[in-house]
């Protein structure tokens, strides 16, 4: 009973993903690819579990609900860059004396930066759980998205209040990408204001460092 109501093992998820990403869209040869999986990789040299283990063998349901966040997330990040370089566009045509800054998302493994429209995929809504957030990676560094947006009148105030103290501030889990969204805010003759904003893939060190020296250009 304890292997039914288990949640499904992470190691599942992140290979039922792989596997959605590479092409699998049959629910039956996923659970295929599973079953391999987790005898040859999970417990290679030892007795896997018994089939009746959910956190290693996921139901159908489970399976296709995964797969179509997989698909989803693939989908949704490319299609909303792409959305976002033409809204760059439309901004920078309203607002001639604004600053952007955009460069595109990295996948961890294939460094690839390039924003491509994507074809149709074929698959039925899951009718349970939500589609699962973006997850911060933090390995791409200062080599990941970067958007930087600021005012004309925001470009101003840093270099006459900003000398001696200012703020960063960071907000999380505002979006479906769960990317980290800072604030630059610095301290005026009448109150705090924000004089910058900024979207970085990554939390390190490096990447708010490169977001803050493009604030300075």
């Amino acid at each position: 009973m304890a292997g039914i109501s288990q949640r499904i093992d992470p190691r599942i998820v992140e290979r039922i993903q792989a596997l959605a990403v590479d092409g699998v869209r049959d629910v039956n040869e996923m659970k295929c690819h599973i079953q391999v999986y987790v005898k040859n990789s999970l417990f290679r040299g030892s007795a896997p579990p018994p089939k009746s283990n959910k956190r290693f063998y996921p139901s159908k349901s489970t399976l296709k609900i995964h797969m179509y966040n997989a698909v989803i997330k693939q989908r949704s990040a490319q299609v909303d860059q792409a959305n976002l370089i033409e809204k760059i566009k439309v901004w920078q045509v309203e607002n001639e004396s604004d600053f952007f800054e955009f460069r595109p998302y990295v996948d961890p493994e294939s460094k690839d930066t390039t924003v491509e429209s994507e074809g149709s995929v074929e698959e039925d809504e899951p009718e349970e759980e939500d589609l699962e957030e973006m997850k911060v990676d933090d390995s791409t560094s200062n080599k990941g998205l970067l958007f930087v947006h600021q005012t004309s009148w925001q470009r101003r105030l840093p270099n006459r209040f900003g000398n001696e103290l200012s703020v960063l501030d960071a907000t999380y889990r505002t979006t479906k990408y769960s990317l980290p969204l800072y604030f630059l805010v610095v301290k005026t003759n009448m109150e705090h204001k924000v004089v910058a904003w900024f979207v970085t893939q990554s939390e390190t060190t490096d990447a708010v460092k490169e977001a803050l020296t493009v604030n300075r250009k």
